[in-house]
């Protein structure tokens, strides 16, 4: 890629679209695909939004990157808390204790960043199997009341599937969202421990 030639990448959970050619050519493009893209990006954010809450960001300005010689790396949101989490492809593994006065919330508290972690892969819904994992490992497992502790975290955590089944998924809220970020920024500054 010549230093006169910009860049514009986009992956809604890996759809992936890039425009790659002149800046002003790249810069037609985008605006010509802006709709569509907003609208896209929209209806992501909307899919994962309790009725009648609002979305806590407005939707993403368009900028063009011009790369730099080598290949520019897009970073994750991830990088921002590697202190706590760890992710490779799309698994997301948890480094720090989780914290909690009682198994309830360190079981609320567990899932609350995992979803988390894997929102920010792209992945919104989660198999309530993968929680109780994490909760086995982080030792906070309530075996017999797990289900119903995420089912009375409804403000942060919504469950889907059927009673009973073991099939059920998980997925954050907007204040699950907001939530698992003060955990996570307040883990993410402490030394191991």
């Amino acid at each position: 890629m010549s230093s006169n030639e910009a860049r514009f990448h986009l992956s809604i959970r890996d759809g992936i679209f890039e425009i790659t050619g002149s800046e002003d050519f790249v810069s037609e493009q985008i605006n010509g695909f802006k709709d569509a893209i907003l609208n896209t990006l929209t209806r992501r954010t909307v899919d994962t939004i309790p009725l009648g809450a609002s979305p806590v960001s407005p939707p993403p300005q368009f900028q063009l990157e011009k790369p730099t010689e080598e290949e520019p790396s897009f970073g994750s949101p991830l990088d921002t808390y590697n202190r706590v989490l760890h992710m490779e492809g799309e698994q997301v593994r948890v480094l720090k204790r989780i914290p909690g006065g009682t198994l309830a919330k360190k079981t609320v508290n567990a899932a609350l960043v995992y979803l988390w972690g894997k929102r920010s892969l792209g992945i919104t819904e989660v198999p309530m199997q993968e929680i109780r994992q994490l909760c086995q490992e982080q030792s906070c497992l309530d075996p017999s009341n797990f289900a119903g502790i995420l089912k009375n975290a409804k403000e942060f955590i919504l469950l889907d599937g059927k009673k009973g089944s073991s099939a059920k998924t998980c997925r954050l809220t907007i204040p699950g969202m907001e939530e698992a970020e003060k955990l996570l920024a307040q883990l993410n500054g402490k030394p191991n421990e």
